[in-house]
């Protein structure tokens, strides 16, 4: 979030804690180019099966605010986030009397947006909003702790994994707001591993190997887990080398990737993708599993339950066909 000053003299910092930082708490939640909303250019709500939406309770500013208000964040995997949050948006500045434009991108493409946008001279946009940590940009943000402290008084105490995302301790600065995380469990295909003798899906990575594999060889559907440089795929294999018993560092800061147990974690991978994938996998993107497993291509995803909403949303067949595994042992 940019520093920028806003009319009366107020802060933009100031101008979101003032009117209950509305935006920028509901944002909890691909294409190329960039689309923008301003206030009046959208009306519509999110419908369908994946729901209307949170309930909104609109608080008013406890100072008068006005100006500008200009949002970049990513295009959401389910559309039907960004019909809701937009239009939502717009009304909250109507309501106060915020002139509010939103511009979405490709969320493989906004971390270089971001950077470029903090590198100009005068950064066009005053909050963003991403899907992971960025934290390499604290030094050309504000610090949101004023925000965190006033987001706990009124709905408690901030989860320690969103705190470890947004704040860092040795400067004692939060440079971000993290309000919420998603897990990511095993969306598999019921149906698909029903008739390869496993219908309540994988319960360990052993299971990929050999219902997966069994899933590929009889009925020449693929599992998709992603080998690229997006951010699914780093997900899938941190998950994999914790699994083993491997991290990137240890306890105390330490860089110790290099491991038995993280070379025990790429042969493990090694074998899933030469007995169930495909080389597809080596360039997705971050919607590649989704669009995958909602097409019918894909036994089993390692994801939010993105998929599934759009697949409900769409009315897809698919979507009464998708369950969800736990962690795998």
């Amino acid at each position: 979030m940019v520093p920028r000053r806003y009319p009366r003299g107020i802060t933009r910092r100031e101008f979101l804690y003032l009117s209950g930082a509305a935006v920028l708490a509901a944002a909890c939640g691909p294409a190329t180019s960039v689309t923008t909303t301003t206030a009046g250019s959208t009306s519509s709500s999110a419908g369908g099966a994946a729901g209307s939406g949170p309930e909104i309770k609109f608080r008013e500013p406890t100072q008068s605010v006005s100006g500008d208000l200009r949002i970049l964040l990513w295009s959401h995997f389910v559309p039907a986030h960004d019909d809701w949050f937009d239009p939502f948006a717009k009304e909250w500045g109507e309501q106060v009397g915020v002139n509010v434009t939103i511009d979405h991108i490709n969320q493989a493409d906004l971390p270089a947006a971001i950077a470029a946008d903090l590198q100009s001279n005068e950064p066009q946009y005053d909050m963003y909003q991403y899907i992971a940590v960025l934290s390499q940009h604290e030094p050309s943000v504000v610090d949101m702790k004023d925000l965190v402290t006033e987001a706990e008084s009124r709905y408690g105490q901030l989860l320690d994994l969103c705190r470890r995302s947004s704040y860092n301790p040795n400067t004692g600065k939060y440079y971000a707001y993290c309000p919420a995380w998603v897990p990511d469990p095993g969306c598999y295909r019921r149906s698909l591993w029903e008739t390869a003798g496993k219908a309540e899906g994988p319960t360990t990575w052993d299971d990929l190997i050999e219902y997966g594999g069994k899933i590929y060889q009889d009925q020449n559907i693929q599992l998709g887990i992603g080998m690229s440089q997006e951010i699914d795929s780093n997900m899938a294999m941190r998950a994999l080398m914790w699994s083993f018993g491997a991290s990137i560092q240890d306890a105390n800061e330490q860089v110790v990737i290099n491991s038995d147990e993280t070379i025990a974690a790429l042969e493990y991978m090694k074998r899933l993708y030469d007995t169930a994938m495909t080389p597809e996998v080596f360039s997705w993107n971050a919607a590649s599993n989704n669009q995958g497993l909602n097409a019918g291509q894909l036994s089993y995803i390692l994801n939010s339950i993105s998929a599934y909403r759009t697949a409900q949303d769409e009315g897809l067949e698919v979507a009464d066909d998708i369950y969800f595994s736990a962690a795998l042992a």
